[in-house]
């Protein structure tokens, strides 16, 4: 079956064959232009050759009158001459005077005769060329004819050819002018028919594919139908597929398309082995407590460690060099290595970020030299990483090759990650100790009940920095400049609870309809209140219910004890009460009742006789006779009644405040679980702006973090809200603002003085805003670090976008993906090594200017 093309395939194959056939009939048409100004140059030359010989012929008509006339003096002068002569021979005798004459006559005699001699052989002369004339003028009016003939026959074939033509003989316009798709496909099959005819139909699908094979292969084309051995290796890398997919693919697309449009399996598995770096990793495996679901069981789980850290940035600095990425402005520039590290999921991840690259937050740029399955808490790092931790220590200078020469450079480690990371490779106790920065020893309280509060915090207090004495032993050795606030944690943790949480906290309280907190937290505390009073209520109601329902059934005793009279009763069950109820409760629920002794009259007195339900919740000390003074046994049956009444009544206020709770409890509950009329309108808001997911259920990502604080969107969110319906509404839209300044101060350029000193007035501005209106939140370690540690490290590094944590989030999502990619791989040292494969892989293809990963 013939190979279909692809539709990029047909359309590059359509303007290149349409271009040589257009190339091929210009050509053609050049060259019967040529030969008919040929001809009709020459036909000229003929009648100018035939005019000129009509006037040669004409004067030699007029010479040979001439000759003639000549002619017929000589035949005069002969007269003469034998008149002369006569009278000559008369006159014998004649006179010197007649000699004379005569000699003279005699002399013009042969002077005309030898004029007579050369007329004559001029009109042979005259005679021979008009014939040779009318000759030539015979034969230039036969080649007048032939090349009239052979002109009309070059006129016709090529009327012939024009009507042949794609074009069919008028001008076409310009191929790379036409817009319309359907215009383009004229042209082509216009132009596949000229193909067919000239080839021939029964050939024409083969002479189709061999020409499209021969453009793909020409490098002068650029349409190609086949991958390089680099492009298949990109491929497979990119789009993640295993040898079985792999061939299955290229098997599928050999039937369908009759070719392969990758290169062998052999020869890119050899370029995976090729750029893997998986001899430069130590993989062992450990033993650990998994929890799966209620039960904890024992699993293997793979720890990947760099053997040698050094080689590994020298290899990836060589590469960077060769494809003109490091950025250098001399010699003795530092490389600027960030070392990061993350828990995402169930693994810790330890990476080398470098800064001297235009985009050092690509995840395909990100070096991984650590990973195993556990927190990222200081015990975890020192006893799983410790080796690493040791090479990066010992870091001071990388020699490596620039453009093939050597060159030894310092080096600068910038530690990055969120706070528990920084925390814990500093030795830092962490954010819930007395000292929660890990960057100073300020101390304040994060937790209620003595949480210190945002309106009573002084963020210009200086405070110094840690003692070595203060700290456990540091895994990573930094001076205090290389470490900073985690910028991109830091925003986001502002955004979602200075931003969003009080959105979403408004619209509640708009919705609701009464009295709320404006607070978020508030707002959820107040739903479990509310939950938890529901489930007190209900479990009162429920025990009233049963009491209610035991008392019914203790009434009916009563009553039957009343009326038995002296009915004849087994004594032998019967307390020491003056009215004993257990005759009468043998098929009752108070059959088996307890007794106790009473404290006044020392009596053993059954509960049920006290009319005690039940004696596990209420004991009693009393007999009903000692606490009640009754006389009769109509008494008796009116404290009942009122014990009755009692828990009636009881039973009726609960229901009532279990209805009005439950109200409560759902109306606010579903404020959270269903989309009320304003929040509709903030969701739908979001997702316009492309923030579209439940902002009040997990972190937004810093992506849709820049989108929410550009001022357009700012406006477009807002304008949702009535313009009174919140004090804080105001505020709310100047620290947006400010943190949308912020962020865009986050990028990736180099700072001045100047705009520092902006920054510095931006933060006292938010400082301020949110100081009114947040008054009563907690002062949470991001806020400190923000207000009190950005500026100086600001000015120590002149940038905050350019080593940042969002390339270890972005690692985290690929590093999924390859987990669930390989979730067939029960041994966790195969699987472990696979996923080094696939990363160096990664790393060697944005080393080489092909990463396909657009960072932010």
């Amino acid at each position: 079956m013939p190979p279909k093309l692809s539709k990029v395939a047909n359309k590059r194959n359509g303007v290149k064959g349409v271009e040589a056939l257009e190339n091929r009939h210009e050509k053609i048409k050049r060259e019967l232009r040529d030969n008919l100004s040929d001809a009709n140059g020459r036909l000229t030359q003929s009648e100018s050759a035939i005019v000129e010989l009509k006037k040669i012929i004409t004067q030699k008509d007029e010479e040979i009158a001439e000759l003639k006339l000549t002619l017929m003096n000589k035949r005069d002068i002969e007269n003469q001459l034998k008149n002369a002569q006569k009278a000559l021979e008369s006159s014998q005798r004649s006179s010197e005077f007649v000699s004379n004459q005569v000699a003279n006559l005699h002399r013009e005699n042969n002077n005309l005769k030898d004029k007579i001699n050369f007329l004559n052989n001029n009109i042979l002369l005259a005679e021979r060329n008009k014939e040779e004339s009318m000759r030539d003028a015979v034969l230039a009016r036969n080649s007048e004819n032939i090349q009239r003939k052979k002109a009309l026959d070059m006129n016709n074939q090529l009327n012939s050819l024009k009507l042949q033509s794609p074009s069919g003989g008028t001008k076409l316009k310009k191929y790379g002018d036409i817009r319309k798709t359907e215009t383009k496909i004229s042209r082509v099959k216009r132009y596949l028919e000229f193909l067919k005819n000239d080839v021939d139909e029964d050939d024409f699908d083969a002479f189709i594919t061999d020409f499209c094979h021969y453009i793909a292969k020409d490098p002068s084309f650029s349409y190609k139908n086949c991958l390089s051995d680099m492009d298949s290796f990109l491929a497979v890398v990119k789009f993640k597929f295993s040898d079985t997919v792999l061939k299955d693919l290229k098997a599928f697309l050999t039937e369908k398309l009759g070719y392969d449009i990758f290169s062998s399996r052999n020869k890119i598995d050899n370029l995976r082995k090729l750029h893997s770096t998986v001899d430069d990793y130590e993989i062992t495996t450990k033993e650990t407590m998994k929890k799966v679901g209620s039960r904890e069981v024992n699993a293997k789980s793979a720890i990947i460690k760099a053997k040698d850290v050094s080689a590994l940035i020298c290899m990836r600095l060589e590469r960077l060099s060769d494809s003109n990425q490091l950025r250098f402005k001399s010699e003795d520039d530092p490389v600027v290595v960030g070392y990061g590290g993350d828990k995402g999921g169930s693994q810790t991840k330890l990476c080398i970020m470098f800064g001297s690259i235009d985009q050092p937050n690509n995840p395909h740029s990100l070096l991984l030299v650590g990973m195993y399955d556990g927190s990222d808490d200081y015990k975890s790092l020192q006893d799983n990483m410790g080796s690493v931790f040791e090479q990066i220590n010992e870091l001071s200078t990388l020699t490596y090759k620039e453009k093939g020469h050597v060159i030894t450079r310092p080096v600068v480690v910038v530690a990055i990650g969120d706070c528990k990371f920084l925390s814990s490779i500093l030795g830092h106790a962490g954010q819930s100790c007395s000292t929660p920065c890990f960057c100073c020893k300020l101390a304040w309280s994060c937790r209620p009940p003595h949480a210190t509060l945002l309106a009573d915090f002084d963020f210009s207090i200086a405070a110094d920095e840690y003692d070595p004495e203060d700290l456990k032993s540091p895994l990573l050795n930094l001076p205090p400049s290389s470490v900073g606030p985690p910028i991109l944690h830091v925003m986001l943790g502002i955004v979602q609870n200075y931003v969003l949480n009080p959105l979403v906290a408004l619209c509640n309280v708009l919705d609701y309809g009464e009295d709320l907190p404006d607070d978020l937290k508030d707002q959820k505390k107040m739903l479990r209140t509310l939950e938890q009073e529901e489930s007190d209520y209900k479990g009162r109601v429920e025990v009233l219910e049963s009491s209610v329902r035991s008392i019914d059934s203790l009434v009916e005793v009563v009553k039957k004890t009343k009326n038995s009279g002296k009915k004849k009763i087994d004594m032998s069950s019967c307390c020491q009460s003056e009215h004993c109820l257990m005759p009468h409760c043998q098929n009752t629920e108070f059959r088996r009742s307890d007794s106790f002794v009473c404290d006044s009259c020392d009596k053993s007195i059954h509960y049920v006789c006290c009319f005690v339900i039940d004696s596990t919740v209420d004991t009693v000390s009393r007999c009903l006779d000692c606490r009640f003074s009754l006389q009769t046994f109509d008494d008796r049956f009116q404290v009942l009644t009122e014990i009755r009444d009692r828990i009636y009544e009881q039973l009726e206020s609960d229901e009532d405040v279990l209805k009005d709770v439950s109200i409560d409890r759902e109306n606010l509950q579903s404020l959270f679980s269903d989309t009320k009329e304003t929040r509709k309108r903030l969701e739908s808001a979001l997702e316009s702006i492309g923030c579209g997911h439940r902002t009040w259920y997990q972190q937004i990502t810093g992506n849709q973090a820049r989108k929410l604080l550009r001022p357009s969107n700012i406006q477009l969110v807002l304008a949702i809200f009535p313009a009174d319906c919140s004090p804080k509404l105001p505020l709310i839209e100047k620290i947006m603002h400010d943190l949308s300044w912020i962020m865009s101060f986050c990028n990736n350029s180099e700072k001045s003085d100047a705009e520092i000193d902006e920054l510095q007035d931006i933060l006292w501005n938010l400082e301020s805003n949110m100081k009114k209106a947040f008054p009563s939140a907690t002062v949470s370690p991001k806020l400190h670090l923000l207000f009190v540690h950005l500026v100086p490290y600001v000015r120590i590094h002149r940038s905050l976008g350019h080593l940042t944590e969002q390339g270890m989030e972005h690692l985290h999502a690929i590093v999924n993906v390859l987990n669930v990619r390989f979730s067939a791989v029960t041994n966790p040292e195969s699987k472990a090594i696979l996923i080094v494969k696939h990363l160096a892989n990664l790393n060697f293809l944005f080393d080489t200017h092909q990463s396909w990963f657009q960072s932010e």
